[in-house]
């Protein structure tokens, strides 16, 4: 019989080839995918919702020892204990909480950072159900703890209005023999001795994308779609008749912590916490620029970026933003939150103009974009040999979620150094520059494409 973690288990859930490979081995993976911005904090609080815990070992991973620890302490009488270990034929799994009941009855709570249950949390508690059942405990009650999505701080945080426990006992019930058939399908699976057949499908992606994509993937012919080249120069020029100047050129860059830091704001809410702006007074205009990075002081960033980007940008003038829905939604957000700049505001949001539509709406395309209207696509596209462009180029932060995570870093790590913190604020600048530099350039170019300059 083969021996069946929980996540051994799920990786044969998503996929069977996926658990075979993660034995076997026949080709390098890369790193799974599903990862998104997020720290244990989760975890912490939800484990506090019952009150005082007992942890199990964490400075050993000896599973015999780990199972033997969780019986005991479950014979101790201790009510509630952290990340249990069980075991039974086989079949082993590590219970994010677990809640004694006494007489061998417990209720098993499994902690997600998600604002929701999803498919794949139901087959992960229903697996654990079923190995603690085998185990000799009868569960009687599974449940998913998860953020409550409208959950808003205003002070210190309110874990019962923070978390949600979703009662999963009847689905996870249901899905018992699942278990049981879905086991024995593994068990057989994985006696093959040659790599299995298996096409790609959505099954690669979904709950996460495999870190063994690359190696279903290679000569696999994937469908694409026909690109055709485009020009559409009237549709270019009505675009660009819009603009008035003085021009200005906006970029966001924000945090999304899934605990709310700050008052007034929501799991994963975006937090902006700098700004790029590029301006010109005219077509044949000098280009100047202006920007705002919050202090690494850990304070809420908002208020003062607003207060800075009113400052920054007068009244009733035109804004350029790349995919405008982000900055208007971040915009509306600040003037809900400071009544005080909320007509400055509004009037900017009010006055923003898309730059991705020529692009998105292929008035401008070529086969070099690959399908994609992103500005991390278009750039190289129209510049293929200008390295003052290239985002690779760039040290530390070459995207959005590099900048979320330095700046996170910047304002959680007490151990850094002043020198420290002025090299991260100058990765930072340098990438929110780049973005709106990038705009510029590429509305430079459908001037000259329409022969405006």
């Amino acid at each position: 019989m083969l021996h069946l973690s929980k996540t051994k288990y799920m990786k044969g859930v998503q996929c069977p080839k996926r658990l075979w490979l993660s034995m076997h081995q026949p080709c390098i993976p890369v790193a799974a995918g599903g990862g998104c911005q997020m720290d244990d904090d989760v975890y912490v609080l939800a484990r506090k919702i019952f009150g005082t815990y007992q942890q199990v070992s964490v400075d050993t991973d000896d599973f015999v020892r780990l199972v033997e620890e969780t019986r005991l302490l479950i014979q101790d009488g201790h009510t509630v204990i952290a990340e249990g270990v069980f075991s039974g034929q086989d079949l082993s799994c590590k219970v994010d909480l677990v809640k004694n009941l006494g007489n061998d009855q417990v209720e098993i709570y499994c902690i997600k950072r998600s604002t929701g249950v999803k498919q794949s949390y139901l087959e992960e508690i229903a697996f654990q159900r079923y190995v603690l059942t085998l185990a000799g405990y009868e569960v009687k009650k599974s449940a998913i703890i998860h953020l409550r999505r409208s959950y808003v701080r205003h002070g210190e945080l309110d874990l019962q209005e923070l978390f949600y426990i979703a009662d999963v006992t009847e689905q996870t019930a249901l899905k018992q023999l699942k278990v049981r058939d879905r086991i024995a399908m593994l068990n057989e699976y994985m006696k093959q001795e040659a790599e299995p057949e298996k096409a790609t499908g959505q099954h690669c992606h979904n709950p996460y994308t495999c870190e063994y994509w690359s190696c279903c993937s290679a000569g696999v012919i994937q469908p694409q779609m026909e690109i055709k080249e485009k020009l559409d120069l009237k549709s270019i020029g009505f675009f660009l008749d819009q603009l008035s100047y003085p021009l200005y050129f906006l970029d966001f860059e924000t945090i999304f912590p899934a605990i709310p830091m700050f008052d007034d704001s929501r799991p994963y809410m975006q937090i902006p916490f700098q700004f790029s702006l590029h301006w010109l007074d005219s077509e044949r205009g000098v280009p100047r620029h202006r920007e705002y990075l919050a202090p690494a002081d850990g304070s809420d960033p908002r208020h003062e970026l607003a207060k800075q980007l009113c400052a920054a940008i007068p009244e009733n003038v035109c804004t350029l933003a790349y995919f405008d829905k982000f900055e208007r939604g971040r915009i509306r957000e600040l003037a809900e939150l400071f009544p005080q700049y909320a007509d400055h505001l509004m009037n900017i949001h009010d006055h923003m103009i898309d730059l991705y539509k020529p692009f998105g709406y292929r008035w401008y395309w070529t086969k070099e974009m690959k399908g994609s209207a992103s500005l991390k696509s278009v750039l190289p596209a129209l510049f293929p040999d200008d390295s003052s462009l290239d985002y690779s180029k760039l040290e530390e932060v070459q995207n959005g979620g590099d900048a979320s995570s330095l700046f996170l870093r910047m304002i959680k790590d007490s151990n850094l150094t002043a020198e420290e913190i002025d090299t991260m604020r100058t990765h930072l600048l340098a990438y929110c520059k780049l973005d709106t530099w990038a705009m510029v350039k590429i509305w430079q170019k459908l001037l000259e494409v329409t022969g405006r300059i």
